[in-house]
């Protein structure tokens, strides 16, 4: 049992464990992306979803004239723009 003990505490075996040591945690690294499931995705189309319900249950109660005031006009748009360039 020394013999071992001693053997691991040799340069060259330090160097064997430690470089095994990255090369697992390098492919760990790597592959374990590749196990995860993809949360923002189910919870995009979870909101996406609830959103549409939730347009398709206002319409009938909004008049024309409050539905059109949800899109910009050309010069609100040109604002908003300028005002995201000047922040950059």
């Amino acid at each position: 049992m020394w013999n071992f003990a001693q053997s691991l505490l040799q340069a060259e075996s330090l160097i064997v464990v430690l470089s095994a040591l990255a090369v697992f945690a390098t492919i760990f690294t790597i592959v374990s992306p590749l196990f995860s499931n993809d949360k923002l995705a189910a919870r995009t189309k979870l909101v996406t979803s609830e959103r549409d319900r939730l347009k398709a249950a206002s319409a009938p109660h909004l008049k024309p004239s409050q539905m059109s005031q949800n899109c910009m006009n050309g010069s609100q748009l040109a604002y908003l723009i300028r005002l995201c360039a000047g922040s950059i």
